[in-house]
Parts: structure tokens; sequence; C-alpha cells
């Protein structure tokens, strides 16, 4: 009895479940792949609500009869209870697409009459708009006759307004146009008596000017072109740096060396501190003395009096003297530092210590 219960409650999951999922089945088809819109929904509608759930029926019925130590084959599942559940299967897929059917059917009768009412309203609506603009025109029509007569009125009314005001007015014009006549007349006789005296002041100050001019033509030269002075340019002596927050000037003779970036230069002390100012490599090799300083790379200066000697690209400083870096020189510099050590030109350019 035990085992009787089981199976019933057991069929009866399986049966709801997969109802459920030809329900689930269908919906999703007609949304995705409906009747009339894909030629292929035949075939998907056998895989999916006929083969599938074929399918989960027996895996469903193995798992039942493994639990109770059975076999699908010794069941006689197979032959007695598995048509028939595909006859029912077939029968739901069947049952649901006469269901869809119907259902568009019903949807299109609604549409239809909705089309129809639809159709009435505007044509209503067409007829009424008709009336109502052949009811403007007409009114409209009234109207522009009786403003064609308003104005019809007007202009002769305005007419023999104006023709009054011409008759009136007359005399007035003629008054008027003597008294601008003569008004002119007075005008044009006092600009020519300003143009008069404007002519004799200038008349005055061109012979001022002349006598002027012959008056300084007489005088003797006095004056004597004096030389331009001569300007001797002024090297750097300190250098304004910046410290965090605080600003302050770093002395040519406590530097080492100096290296300068795109907008910024650092400033390498003898004592081993680092300072920051605002310069470039243009702005070094102006301000720099030569005597005390010599480039070996671009944009790095280095104290010509802290180096020893040359040793192929790299430069040896004297003992005592921080390094602040591996000193290289570049290719395109070597030739102008070893020149620098020359005896020729160390008493050309008397360089300092």
């Amino acid at each position: 009895m035990n085992r009787f219960w089981i199976s019933l409650v057991f069929g009866t999951v399986i049966a709801s479940l997969l109802i459920e999922y030809l329900h689930i089945t269908h919906q999703w088809l007609d949304n995705w792949c409906a009747w009339g819109r894909n030629k292929w929904r035949i075939v998907v509608q056998l895989f999916f609500g006929l083969l599938i759930p074929i399918v989960i029926d027996i895996t469903l019925v193995w798992i039942y009869l493994t639990l109770f130590k059975n076999t699908v084959k010794g069941s006689g599942f197979m032959v007695k209870v598995l048509p028939w559940s595909a006859l029912l299967f077939l029968l739901g897929n069947v049952a649901y697409s006469i269901r869809w059917i119907w259902i568009m059917n019903y949807r299109s009768g609604l549409k239809a009459a909705e089309l129809r009412r639809l159709e009435e309203d505007a044509l209503q609506k067409a007829k009424e708009e008709d009336d109502l603009l052949k009811a403007r025109n007409e009114e409209e029509r009234l109207r522009a006759a009786e403003l064609a007569k308003i104005k019809s009125e007007k202009e002769e009314a305005l007419l023999d307004a104006e023709l009054m005001a011409e008759m009136l007015t007359a005399k007035e014009v003629a008054l008027q146009q003597a008294r601008e006549k003569e008004k002119l007349l007075k005008m044009k006789k006092e600009a020519e008596r300003l143009r008069a005296k404007e002519l004799e002041v200038k008349l005055e100050e061109t012979e001022k000017k002349l006598l002027e001019t012959k008056q300084l033509a007489e005088l003797p030269k006095t004056t004597e072109e004096r030389p331009a002075e001569e300007t001797e340019y002024v090297y750097w002596e300190k250098i304004p740096c910046s410290l965090g927050d605080k600003g302050f000037e770093e002395s040519i003779e406590e530097i080492q060396c100096i290296a300068a970036g795109k907008d910024y230069a650092t400033i390498y002390t003898k004592a081993g501190h680092h300072r920051n100012f605002k310069a470039t490599g243009n702005v070094l090799r102006e301000n720099l003395d030569p005597s005390i300083f010599i480039e070996v790379r671009k944009g790095a200066f280095y104290r010509i009096d802290t180096i020893e000697s040359i040793k192929g690209y790299k430069l040896i400083l004297k003992p005592g003297i921080t390094r602040v870096d591996n000193i290289l020189i570049a290719r395109e510099y070597k030739k102008k530092v070893k020149d620098y050590f020359t005896p020729q030109y160390y008493h050309k350019h008397n360089r300092r210590k």
C-alpha cells in the first residue's frame, strides 16, 4: 500500500511538471516563433513540444524505478505507458495550437471591428471638419466683404479730407517755401563769411611757419652725434631657488652642477643638497658663465674646477667632491669638452679657478 501511494504521488508530480512545461514552452514558442510567421515552427514544435517531454518523462521514471531497484524494461513502461504518454503530449500540442488559432481569430475579429469603428469615427470627424471649414469660409467671405466696404468708405473720406487740406494749406505752403528760401540764402552768406575768415587764418599761419623755417635755417649746427653706449653682458652670480614654500638665492660658488628639464632645472650643491628653480637649457646657456660651467650633455652643466680628467665618455671628479650621478658625456659634446681642457683653450679664455 505504501508503494502504491508513493507511485501515485510521484506520477502526479511528473504529470504536473510535464503539463507546466508544455504550457510555458507553447507561450515561449508563440512569442519567439509564432505560427504563420516562421516556416520552421512545425519542426521546433515537434522538438520542444513532443521529443523533449518524452525524454523528460523517461528520465523521471528511470529515477523512480532506480530508487525502488527496478528497471524501465522490466517494469513494462516503454511498452504500456510511454505510447499513451506520447499520445497525450501530441494531443496537448494540438490543443495548444487550436487554442492559439482561436485566440488569433478572435483578436483578428476584434481588430477588424476596431478598424471599422475607427474608420467610421474618422469619416464622422472628416464630415464635421468639412462642415466647420465651410462655415469658417463663409464667415471669412462675409467679413472680407464687410472690410472691403469699410475700407472703400475710409478711402473716400480720406480723399475728401486730403482735397480739403490741399485747398486750405496752399497759401501756407507757399509762405513756408518763401521762408525756407530766405533762410537758405542767409545760411549761404554765413558760410561764405566763415570760409573767408578761415582762409585768412590759414594764410597767417602759413606765413608764420615760413618765417620760422627761414630763421631755423639760418641758425648754426652745434649738435653732434653721440656714439652708442657699449653694454657688457653680466652672467648670474646668484640663482633664485625654492625649498618647499620658501624662496631664497643660491650662490654660483656653492653650485657643483645644474640639470635642466623641460620647464624646471635642478641645482646640486657641493654640500650634497639639491634645489629647484624655473629655467630651461637655453636660459642656462645664456646666463651661466662659460669660464665656470661647461655643458657635458644637453641641459647638464658641471662646474669646471671640480673636474679632474676625462676618461672615454666619463668625467672624473676631483677627490672629495660629492658625486651626484653617473657623469656621462654625450657624443656630440665630447669634442667640445676635450678641447676645453687643452692649453690653447685655457690661455685663450683665461677661465677662473
